[in-house]
């Protein structure tokens, strides 16, 4: 009896020892695409001095939990190096530095403005912290294969295969990253020859110079000046990841140059896309074509009304993000006059709710009330009589919405920075 015993429990065995190398390999390949990921990210970023511009801790309890969790968050603040005398600000989750740094204090970020918006600080502790924890672990892994290989003959002589297989899987990350950088700096190649033939614009090139990122980001799914249906179906859907905002961006710089003799097509073009890269483009289409107008058809009927209104609310909310006071405020008056009488609903509620957000920052809750009550009832009114379903739910609840204060991502630089 035993001896037919001892096979199968060598086999079960088995089973367990390369159940744990399975696991422990696959941990292998994720640490090493952090790793690489962590290094890749270093090698694009620039080094910047900021300012601890505050420390902010929020204790929350999750829904049907008696548990506390609480955020240590750390703001800090630098100069963009791309854009002199322009002061950022940046909040990250930082538990484990939260305790090392006081207001007014310098700390080393790293700046990358290719395919993340987030800075992300360099002190080591913070930056390397979780991939020296994951070393551990991996250690660990690797301690209990190399024990229980050892129970198993068969198993112990493939245990040196094991390992070079998992260095293999370590240095794979890097390898793919390598071939997809030197991929993508071939096709930015190619595109920057066609750029050449691309029309010229000289007024709107000349007010929205390309980004310094520009030639770092491939349009990648298609050409924007020569394209079918499919292929910008097929740029739609497979737009995703890091960089995707910066791609939109210049997909929208491209079409704006396509359809440079056609304001409602660029509107269009332009509603595609709300991500702070847009606002250059946004400013200068609001600014060129504030007293022009059209009539169209896009998905729906369109006219520079209800094109312009919708995106100044995107817009103004950007601006106030930036603490662009001035400007949001010449903005506000420009589509009063020029354009909202003529806006849609979707387009007015857009444009009033970045509205109330600057009176209620710049003056009070009071003054926005006195402002825009009746204008927010008139909207309701006509949304209900349009049987609106969603604009009606959001005009009952215009006031309900907390708002976040001015200068989100950007402060007013003292005479001290």
């Amino acid at each position: 009896m035993s001896s037919n015993r001892q096979p199968k429990a060598s086999k079960i065995n088995r089973k367990v020892i390369y159940s744990i190398w399975f696991f422990t390999a696959l941990s292998t390949l994720a640490y090493g695409w952090f790793i690489f990921d962590n290094l890749s990210y270093i090698g694009e970023s620039e080094s910047v001095t900021a300012t601890v511009h505050k420390k902010t801790s929020h204790r929350s309890r999750t829904v049907n939990s008696k548990q506390y969790s609480t955020a240590y968050n750390i703001v800090y603040r630098y100069e963009n190096p791309y854009v002199p005398g322009k002061m950022e600000l940046e909040s990250e989750l930082a538990p484990v530095m939260y305790a090392l740094f006081e207001e007014g204090e310098t700390v080393e970020v790293y700046f990358n403005d290719k395919n993340k918006q987030k800075s992300r600080l360099s002190y080591p502790l913070h930056f390397w912290l979780m991939p020296i924890v994951w070393a551990a672990f991996l250690s660990f892994g690797f301690l209990v294969s190399k024990l229980l290989s050892k129970t198993n003959g068969d198993c112990y002589q493939n245990y040196k295969k094991f390992k070079i297989a998992a260095i293999f899987l370590f240095l794979l990350p890097g390898a793919i990253t390598f071939i997809q950088s030197s991929s993508s700096e071939q096709l930015i190649a190619e595109e920057r020859q066609k750029e050449a033939n691309w029309p010229h614009w000289y007024e709107f090139e000349r007010a929205v110079p390309k980004p310094v990122w520009w030639d770092t980001v491939a349009f990648k799914y298609f050409d924007p000046m020569n394209y079918t249906s499919e292929e910008y179906s097929g740029y739609v859907k497979n737009n995703t990841g890091s960089d995707k905002a910066k791609r939109q961006f210049k997909v929208a710089y491209a079409f704006l140059l396509l359809h440079q003799d056609d304001p409602l097509q660029m509107g269009w073009d332009l509603a595609r896309g709300t991500s702070r890269e847009f606002m250059p483009l946004y400013e200068f289409f609001l600014e060129r074509y504030m007293q022009e107008q059209w009539q169209g058809e896009c998905s729906r009927p369109c006219s520079d009304a209800t094109q312009m209104v919708e995106m100044a609310g995107d817009l103004l909310s950007m601006k106030l993000d930036e603490n662009q006071i001035e400007s949001s405020l010449e903005l506000i008056n420009n589509i009063m006059k020029y354009k909202y009488d003529r806006g849609n609903n979707r387009g007015k509620y857009y444009f009033l709710y970045s509205h109330r957000r600057y009176l209620e920052q710049t003056e009070s809750v009071e003054k926005a009330h006195h402002v825009l009550d009746r204008l927010v009832e008139e909207n309701l009114q006509e949304a209900i009589s349009l049987d609106l379903k969603t604009q009606t739910r959001k005009w009952s609840t215009f006031w309900n919405k907390t708002q976040r204060t001015v200068g989100m991502f950007s402060v007013i630089p003292s005479n001290n920075h």
